[in-house]
């Protein structure tokens, strides 16, 4: 019975030591695989060609292989860019071109390393680099440039594919021409925000890595045309273009003209305007001049007409002033139209587009004569001829009144304009004429009681009237009753009286009465003073300035 346990036991050890063998001699077939990573060659400034080798493939299915490369050492199918050969694999020496790098990645120190990746995970090779050359600029040329020009520039940029470069001016990708190794002619693009003769950069950019080329590259202005069309005299024309004149800075080397004649004067609102002067053709070619180049630009400028429509008076005094109405008569500026009598140039003093507003100087004489507006290349000729008139004034009637009466002057009037009359030393205030012939004026207050010459004063001169003209003052011809108490009425008869409260007074003696009950020119009814001391004294008025003391006595009675 031991023995056959013995035997029993042996064999088990035997057959454990039979399975431990198998399961190590079956671990010894099964090989991974071994990969290895060799230095990169740089193909072109964005490229390079990967390069490694396959070892041994190992007894697992292939899933995939080939490169991952990055910015840093620690790279991993997880943290690097992945590139992909596939899982058709073979033993020996693999590679692959790779372009575009620097979209990938920030520096141009490139680490790469091979893998490959079976069911039982990844391989990898070591890591090595590459450095990526750094393009440079040797020159640019020309240094200055419009939207549209053609830019060299000259260095060494190791690629002539023009789809893994971008040159940049201020910002602005332009359009590349033709791309060399040493040279690439790009084209000025449109967009660049910058005015005229200022400096710009102009860069390349390959991927995500920049270079600067040159900082000092002078934009230009490009002026393509101008607006508007037509316009008035001093009215404004603006340019149109990329990168204009922005300040005054380049007012000396910009200029507009009209045919041959230099426009007015340079003005910066959003783009570069110019003022219209008057002394061109009613239809001009329009010229732009910049650093002394002359360019004719599309279409040509036409002025708009101006118009006369009306004027506000067929006649007038030297001295006076009139309207004349129309349409385009002043486009601004310092462009002011001139208006003709004849051969006299009438006084500009007010102006805007629809109205101008003239005075005759005190020169021109009697006469009729023809009326113009001479603006620029036009002469506008009103309607109807003009007649300056005399300073006239020929009579006046009446010949006699008080103080505030109406007096109507004959002569040569323009309507509903004001005049000054003196009546002796006394002066009228302003009034106006209400036609041709006639104006009326009123006997001033204060004027002093007896004759005295009338006189009408004109812009060009005075005129003094024939005859006299008499001023008749208050006359008080008689009272009632001749006595009575304090606040008792007096009726007071006469002429001459000012029918305003305000202007007249009535005193017993020296006591002013504080109420009149009722007024006219010829008559007034006061209450006596309570303040007159009883007994005899004359009776004053006041009025208009002038005093008239009644010839008999009034008797203050007590109460």
């Amino acid at each position: 019975m031991n023995n056959d346990r013995s035997t029993k036991i042996g064999y088990g050890l035997l057959f454990c030591l039979a399975v431990l063998c198998l399961g190590a001699c079956k671990k010894e077939m099964e090989e991974h695989p071994q990969i290895t990573t060799e230095d990169p060659v740089v193909t072109s400034v964005n490229s390079l060609e990967f390069r490694g080798e396959i070892v041994k493939k190992g007894d697992f299915d292939i899933a995939d292989h080939g490169f991952i490369y990055g910015s840093y050492p620690n790279i991993d199918t997880q943290t690097g860019v992945r590139v992909s050969m596939g899982n058709n694999v073979n033993i020996g020496k693999y590679s692959i071109i790779v372009n575009g790098i620097l979209e990938q990645v920030y520096s141009n120190t490139i680490y790469v390393r091979s893998y490959i990746t079976n069911s039982n995970g990844t391989v990898y090779g070591a890591v090595k680099t590459a450095n990526l050359p750094t393009p440079s600029a040797s020159s640019v040329a020309p240094m200055a440039g419009k939207v549209g020009d053609l830019i060299t520039i000259s260095g060494q940029f190791y690629t002539a594919n023009a789809d893994e470069v971008t040159v940049y001016f201020a910002d602005v990708a332009a359009n590349i021409k033709t791309i060399e190794d040493t040279k690439i002619v790009a084209e000025v693009p449109s967009g660049i925000q910058a005015g005229h003769n200022n400096n710009i950069e102009i860069a390349l950019q390959i991927g995500q890595q920049r270079y600067m080329v040159n900082y000092e590259f002078r934009i230009q202005a490009l002026i393509t045309d101008f607006t508007p069309k037509t316009g008035l005299i001093g009215s404004t024309v603006t340019l149109i273009g990329e990168n204009l004149p922005n300040s005054y800075y380049d007012n000396t080397t910009l200029k507009l003209y009209f045919g041959d004649t230099q426009a007015g004067d340079l003005y910066y609102y959003e783009s570069p305007s110019f003022i219209v002067p008057a002394d061109i053709a009613e239809t001009s070619k329009v010229y732009i001049s910049l650093n002394g180049v002359r360019t004719e630009l599309p279409g040509e400028f036409s002025l708009i007409k101006p118009i006369v429509s009306s004027v506000s008076v067929q006649a007038a005094l030297p001295g006076q002033s009139f309207e004349i109405s129309g349409s385009g008569l002043y486009g601004g500026g310092d462009y002011y139209p001139t208006v003709k009598l004849g051969s006299y140039t009438l006084d500009l003093q007010g102006i805007s587009e629809n109205q101008l507003n003239v005075s005759i100087p005190v020169t021109v004489p009697t006469g009729t004569y023809p009326l113009a507006v001479v603006y620029g290349p036009f002469t506008l000729t009103a309607a109807a001829n003009f007649k300056i008139n005399g300073a006239a004034a020929t009579g006046f009637s009446p010949s006699e009144g008080a103080i505030n009466t109406a007096v109507n002057i004959t002569g040569h009037f323009l309507p509903d304009t004001y005049y000054e009359v003196s009546f002796g030393s006394t002066r009228t205030s302003s009034y106006s004429s209400s036609s041709t012939t006639t104006l009326q004026v009123y006997v001033p207050y204060g004027t002093p009681v007896g004759k005295h010459k009338v006189t009408v004063h004109f812009a060009s001169g005075d005129v003094a009237l024939p005859g006299t003209f008499e001023v008749i003052g208050p006359e008080i011809t008689s009272f009632s009753p001749t006595s009575g108490i304090p606040g008792s009425i007096v009726t007071i008869n006469g002429r001459g009286f000012s029918p305003d409260t305000w202007s007249t007074k009535v005193r017993f003696g020296t006591v002013e009465a504080s109420s009149i009950t009722s007024l006219t020119e010829t008559q007034i009814k006061v209450l006596v003073p309570s303040g007159a001391t009883a007994g005899a004294m004359k009776i004053n008025v006041e009025t208009n300035g002038q005093i008239v003391t009644s010839k008999d006595d009034f008797t203050v009675k007590n109460q």
